[in-house]
């Protein structure tokens, strides 16, 4: 259990005075501890107060006068550099909630009397990423608080409920519920597109028996990716016929016939080769994509496209006839070749499904302690597309025929080889379930939390391909406490050390008991330790007061605690003296800021102040009291007057100091956050006890 010394601090602090050298802080505490006695654990003048029950935001935010909508307090506590207080209610944003540098939240707030306890539930919810922290440089804490994140929607898309980016400062979740929604399922991947088909080639035009008109060469076929070769002209007379044109690979074409009588037939051309099939697409090893607005699985990998076919070429001209007893007469033309079948395309890999992630941390310094941490389910990934099928070839044309008694046929033209198969896409890879991610270089602690942890998404399914293996399925997300680097310890926040000026009056007749006040300006989760010695002025150790160098702890959380030492017994010395106190040396995350106190010690005042008692009033005001009391002492010419106040159990419950320096002092008490009955309070003058007197609490 944690021990808060501030009530060592109300104890002896009545019997000398304090300079305030050092702020007290009274950041709201999982034990629900007013430190500074202002009636609530807290800081009154350190707060934006929100109420969905009965704030409105025209108000400024007092406790009096809470704001009604978050999103208005974190506006205002950034404004004017505050933490916000929550009160119990359920706050709707409807855009991720930035986080300022330094600003904390502290929930478990009461709406009415704005005491803490478990019971005052604080809802924060709305979106899909709820918590937005990035570049900041302070520390901040969130408590007490339950941070409902909305499922993802759209494709692939995730649900993380905080997300803290490149923060320098110290971010504190203590205390909270945190709960991630479902991550969305990945789209499908693309089905690849279908290879373009090669066109026919022409057939060759008929020779001449006799005449000298030649046959002309077929049109190459048509093709996108890889036209066929011309057929060839036939020859004339005592021409050969003309080779056929090269298909896309640089084959040549059929060649011409040779002249005679009768005329030669021209060669066919050559066939083109199919294309090659592409590869479908094995699993993508990437388990977390991370992107600018979340995690999901990696994207299945595409599926690789098919090669074009190769043309055909064309095929040759008909030699011509040439003959010493007849007439000439010229050969037919080639058939054309066929344009080739142009690839498929690769099916696209499916993309990765939206993960649930409680926390996203990236080059951050976040510590978490005894949160409870809830994840769903990650989305399933999209399918792979199915490999695009490789276009079909061009069936190359015929060599023309005509009186292939006398004169060269034309050769057939080659076909075009068909375009390769796509190979198919692969699945794309689940959404994982994660209660914290840590990348680059983030520093997480943790000690205490609780994980419950949502179902990983399932890897899509690999598209299909012809005549080839399908895509690969996608991995399975992961399901993980924290994933990267972190550590299972206490962390330490950096805080400064501040020690008190302090001021004692002297015991006549005995040693009196005296304590140096040193104080945290933030809140430790680990302990913090820090040495003490003395040192003389014009008091000496041993003459006018007892010092013994030590070490003081600071419990976790705790911001008070007290060097002590005594003080000697009045010997007729009428001088005031002095000797300092020195810090050093501080553990756990401290750094020393106002590292040394000035002791005065004061003769024995007692005769001149009991001359001064007569006359002295004291009263309080209302009677009963409900949740609030002021204490008036009257006729006293002192400025070192606190008042003591005692529970019914004679446990000092607050150690009010007075508001104002006259012969007349106010002191208000505070006393909405405590039990009714009858409780005493005391007022202490210079270390004497000058009157006790009974109030009864009756809140409302």
């Amino acid at each position: 259990m944690r021990k808060i010394y501030f009530f060592l601090f109300v104890l002896f602090s009545a019997s000398f005075s304090f300079a305030q050298n050092c702020p007290l802080t009274d950041k709201p505490d999982v034990n629900f501890l007013d430190e500074n006695g202002d009636g609530i654990d807290g800081d009154t003048n350190n707060a934006v107060f929100v109420s969905d029950l009965t704030g409105n935001d025209a108000n400024p935010g007092t406790m009096s006068a809470p704001l009604k909508s978050l999103t208005m307090a974190m506006a205002k506590a950034h404004a004017v550099s505050k933490d916000i207080y929550m009160a119990a209610g359920t706050y709707t944003i409807y855009a991720p909630l930035i986080i300022f540098d330094g600003i904390g939240i502290y929930g478990y707030f009461s709406s009415t009397t704005w005491n803490r306890n478990k019971f005052n539930k604080v809802i924060i919810q709305g979106t899909s990423n709820v918590i937005y922290a990035k570049g900041n440089t302070k520390n901040s804490t969130l408590q007490g608080l339950e941070i409902i994140a909305s499922n993802a929607t759209g494709f692939g898309n995730s649900s993380c409920a905080v997300w803290v980016d490149s923060c320098a400062g110290t971010f504190l979740f203590i205390d909270n519920v945190i709960k991630a929604g479902k991550g969305s399922a990945g789209a499908n991947g693309a089905n690849g597109v279908v290879g373009a088909s090669g066109g026919d080639g022409g057939n060759g035009t008929a020779g001449m028996c006799d005449g000298n008109t030649a046959g002309v060469g077929g049109a190459a076929g048509f093709s996108s990716c890889a036209p066929g070769g011309k057929g060839g002209n036939g020859g004339v007379s005592t021409q050969n016929g003309f080779i056929g044109s090269s298909n896309s690979a640089g084959t040549l074409g059929g060649g011409g016939g040779l002249s005679g009588d009768p005329g030669k037939a021209g060669n066919n051309g050559v066939n083109g080769s199919n294309g090659s099939s592409g590869v479908s697409a094995s699993s993508n090893n990437l388990i977390h994509d991370i992107g600018v607005n979340g995690i999901k699985g990696g994207k299945g990998l595409d599926g690789t496209d098919g090669s074009n076919g190769v043309s055909g070429s064309g095929g040759g001209g008909g030699g011509g006839q040439h003959c010493s007893f007849c007439n000439d007469g010229s050969g037919n033309g080639g058939g054309g070749g066929g344009g080739a079948g142009c690839k498929g395309f690769g099916g696209k890999g499916g993309n990765g499904g939206g993960s649930s992630i409680a926390f996203f941390v990236r080059d951050s310094r976040v510590y978490l302690e005894n949160n409870k941490i809830t994840t769903q389910a990650g989305g399933n990934g999209g399918n792979g597309g199915d490999g695009g099928k490789g276009g079909d070839g061009g069936i190359g044309g015929s060599g023309a025929t005509n009186c292939f008694a006398e004169v060269g046929a034309g050769g057939n033209g080659g076909d075009g080889g068909d375009g390769g198969n796509a190979g198919a896409g692969s699945g794309g890879n689940g959404g994982s379930s994660l209660g914290l991610i840590a990348i680059g270089s983030a520093d997480v602690y943790h000690s205490g939390n609780v994980f419950t942890l949502g179902a990983t998404g399932m890897g899509g399914n690999g598209g299909a391909a012809i005549n080839l293996p399908n895509g690969a399925i996608g991995f399975n997300g992961v399901s993980k406490n924290i994933e990267g680097s972190s550590t299972n310890d206490v962390a330490s926040v950096q805080s400064e050390l501040c020690v008190e000026d302090v001021t004692v009056v002297r015991y006549q007749n005995s040693l009196k008991d005296a304590v140096a006040i040193v104080t945290l300006s933030e809140p430790n989760p680990k302990e913090v330790r820090v040495s003490f010695s003395f040192s003389n002025g014009t008091a000496v150790d041993g003459s006018d007061y007892i010092g013994t160098p030590a070490t003081i702890s600071f419990l976790p959380y705790n911001t008070v605690q007290s060097i002590p030492f005594k003080i000697t017994k009045d010997d007729g010395d009428t001088t005031k003296r002095k000797f300092t106190i020195l810090l050093s040396s501080p553990t756990g995350g401290a750094v020393l800021g106002r590292s040394t106190a000035s002791v005065t010690i004061l003769p024995y005042a007692g005769a001149s102040l009991n001359t001064e008692l007569s006359g002295v009033l004291v009263n309080h005001y209302p009677n009963p009291v409900s949740s609030s009391a002021t204490i008036v002492v009257k006729g006293i010419n002192s400025d070192n007057v606190w008042v003591k106040v005692y529970n019914p159990m004679s446990q000092l419950v607050a150690l009010l100091p007075a508001n104002s320096d006259k012969s007349d002092k106010e002191f208000t008490f505070n006393a909405g956050h405590l039990n009714a009955g009858v409780y005493t309070y005391e007022v202490i003058a210079e270390g004497q006890s000058i009157a006790r007197k009974k109030m009864v609490l009756m809140p409302h």
